[in-house]
């Protein structure tokens, strides 16, 4: 970061590299875990007796769906169950992520570069 800022970048281009860098760790980090997960669940399948994905999917949504609707009868308005709720849940969990990473990188790009290297 310090030697970018020495070199002239400018904060678009660090933030920008900041989101690039967080996805491009993302896309990796997924078929990585898909791997290590697929690698290592028959021998979890074979601990249990049974798939655990299975299983875990089939315990989780239909409790949680069911656990949701029974906590919502207690108020006077209510609001229906939809995918687009689940859905609209993710996408805000995004948006947090990628407002994470750009406010971290601001907080970077305002940090005076001799500080940085001097402390390296």
């Amino acid at each position: 970061m310090g030697l970018r800022k020495v070199g002239g970048a400018h904060r678009r281009n660090v933030i920008s590299q900041f989101l690039f860098e967080s996805f491009l760790f993302t896309l990796v980090a997924l078929p990585v875990s898909l791997g290590l997960t697929q690698a290592l669940l028959p021998l979890f399948s074979t601990l249990m007796g049974q798939s655990l994905v299975i299983v875990a999917g089939a315990v989780a949504c239909p409790n949680a769906y069911l656990l949701m609707q029974k906590w919502l009868r207690i108020f006077a308005y209510r609001i229906d169950l939809t995918v687009w709720l689940f859905l609209s849940s993710i996408a805000i969990t995004f948006l947090v992520a990628v407002a994470t990473v750009v406010h971290l990188a601001r907080k970077a790009t305002r940090t005076n570069p001799v500080d940085v290297l001097s402390q390296e």
